[in-house]
């Protein structure tokens, strides 16, 4: 099988429109020896930051002398991003190989156990992965639900990042609903490391009791302090479970970022517990090398061109936040968003910091109409501008910035991931 059609072959399998099961992908991993129970997992769930903890966590074991394989999702420009080890992609061979070889076995299971694109993309990575005998697999769920195909996993250590809304269709319209959902990736007798807060942190810790779990949270037993932030990152101390990390500095930017290191590096202390002690090198190096494409990325300074891929009114709250702290208010802010978001809470937490809003939809159906979009941005700016694509709606936003007025995309990782593609190709920096 070539790449091309294995790639083919993979989104032709979509989704399904029943309720979600974990009875299909177990018997599929079933056919392969189960090779998920042969990864020594961390399973990296939450509303928003599960990609940018897992990176910080890969890096940091990395940094330490271990075979880390890193599972995410969604991608930004190519498939073969959701699986790496060691940041090296799985090869366009290796990904084709492997698809050919469970196509061919999927034929075993029954017409009602066919399997999604996820969970089929789950199965090869884990079978990646255990082939390639990595020490650590630091993987990140797909919809942080109970029924989640990566929840198969027996993780040794849970991290959840934080509980917003988000995918309210699947995991429930409040945010204590969406917090028992959790309860799939806290394993008896395990470790929880989060950052929730409130009402959330609250039904965790009622699960990890009757789990005999250990919880630790960021703002009880892991505590940071923000030192100094500019366009080149965070420099801030934290005070682990073990010990103090002071100045500690990573190139990723936002206060939430620094929250994210700090569930990090509780997930990596929480490793001791396990016979396995991860040195403040280690954690230092780690952070300072952990790279995250789409989330505050920096892609040209002179216009500032921000891509950021906030699609939930508590990611776009951070965001805004960032924006604010970098003095950077008066953006022309490119923006699309995908139908089952929530729009309206999104744009009210952006429009109002931008000079301009050019709104467009990325090539999904999922998009929403950029007329439609249009409309709820002129209740907070008069200044809004419609573009059918994203490449038209860039080029616009160009032609209006300049080093006072930088850009800003976001809305969606699949209008950030059009976007790097655009710049790819189009300009050199």
């Amino acid at each position: 099988m070539k790449y091309e059609e294995a790639i083919v072959y993979l989104y032709s399998l979509g989704g399904r429109n029943q309720k979600f099961r974990l009875t299909s992908i177990r018997t599929a991993l079933g056919l392969f020896g189960n090779p998920h129970l042969k990864l020594r997992s961390i399973h990296v769930s939450g509303t928003n930051g599960k990609g940018s903890t897992a990176s910080f966590i890969s890096s940091i074991l990395r940094s330490a002398g271990y075979k880390v394989g890193t599972y995410t999702s969604p991608h930004l420009t190519k498939l073969r991003e959701r699986i790496a080890i060691n940041g090296v992609l799985i090869s366009r061979r290796q990904l084709a190989k492997l698809v050919a070889e469970v196509r061919g076995a999927l034929h075993l299971l029954s017409k009602a156990e066919r399997l999604t694109f996820f969970e089929t993309v789950t199965i090869i990575a884990f079978l990646f992965f255990a082939r390639q005998k990595v020490d650590f697999l630091v993987c990140e769920v797909g919809i942080e639900g109970k029924f989640d195909a990566t929840v198969v996993l027996r993780s040794i250590i849970s991290v959840v990042t934080n509980v917003e809304l988000d995918h309210t269709n699947e995991l429930g319209k409040t945010v204590a609903k969406i917090a028992r959902e959790q309860i799939g990736i806290i394993r008896k007798d395990s470790i929880l490391v989060t950052a929730s807060r409130q009402k959330a942190l609250s039904i965790l810790k009622e699960i990890c009791r009757k789990k005999g779990a250990t919880l630790l949270a960021v703002g009880e037993n892991l505590k940071y302090t923000r030192l100094k932030y500019n366009l080149g990152g965070e420099t801030f101390t934290v005070k682990g479970t073990y010990r103090k990390y002071s100045r500690l500095q990573t190139t990723l930017i936002g206060m939430h970022q620094v929250v994210n290191a700090t569930t990090a590096i509780g997930a990596v202390e929480a490793l001791r517990n396990y016979g396995i002690p991860i040195s403040p090198a280690s954690i230092r190096e780690g952070l300072k090398r952990a790279k995250w494409e789409g989330r505050f990325e920096i892609i040209r300074k002179k216009p500032l061109i921000v891509l950021d891929g906030a699609h939930n009114p508590s990611a776009a709250n951070a965001l805004r936040k960032t924006l604010a702290d970098l003095g950077l208010s008066n953006f022309i802010m490119v923006i699309g968003i995908l139908n089952d978001k929530d729009a309206p809470g999104i744009i009210a937490k952006l429009a109002p910091l931008a000079t301009e809003v050019v709104v467009t939809q990325p090539q999904t159906k999922r998009a929403i109409k950029p007329h439609e979009l249009a409309n709820e941005a002129k209740k907070h700016i008069s200044n809004v501008t419609i573009r059918e694509n994203t490449r038209d709606a860039i080029s616009y936003a160009l032609t209006k910035s300049s080093s006072q007025a930088p850009v800003c995309i976001t809305g969606s990782l699949y209008l950030v991931g059009e976007a790097k593609q655009y710049f790819n190709s189009q300009l050199q920096y």
